[in-house]
């Protein structure tokens, strides 16, 4: 089953996910539109706001530590940077983590993919805000981030 996956721009270096997202908000863009009378005040004259950003809002599942370090890694990594979010369909967007936010949620003892978490797994939040569409659909249809 093919992976999402961090990317480091600057050195090449990837990150496989051990476990995809489960699920994702709603992605995609707006834009503000406001109307205010002219100067005849007869009409209406309307003007238009920058878009918002686009953003990827993931969620999911973490049931490995391992994974649980790496996305704090690279969260921190986005502090100085962008990284490249490359999709389970091969989309590659280049932006930042703005968020990443993990539950702690507590079981009952059983066997773990791993043993280190055989009483505990995360669910998590992450939005990633793209800054450029490098491949994928958003890319092909020319969509500004």
């Amino acid at each position: 089953m093919p992976r999402n996956k961090f990317i480091n721009p600057a050195n090449g270096h990837a990150y496989e996910w051990h476990r995809n997202h489960e699920s994702e908000d709603a992605s995609g863009k707006t834009r503000s539109i406001s109307g205010s009378a002219n100067t005849g005040n007869v009409g209406r004259v309307r003007q238009q706001g920058m878009a918002e950003p686009y953003e990827r809002r993931l969620k999911g599942r973490i049931v490995h530590r391992a994974q649980y370090i790496e996305f704090w890694t690279w969260f921190q990594l986005c502090d100085s940077q962008t990284i490249i979010f490359e999709d389970h369909e091969g989309f590659q967007y280049e932006g930042q983590i703005t968020a990443f936010t993990p539950t702690l949620t507590r079981k009952e003892y059983s066997l773990s993919p791993d043993p280190s978490m055989p009483r505990h797994f995360f669910e998590y939040d992450l939005t990633f805000q793209v800054y450029r569409f490098i491949s994928g659909d958003m890319a092909t249809a020319g969509v500004a981030p």
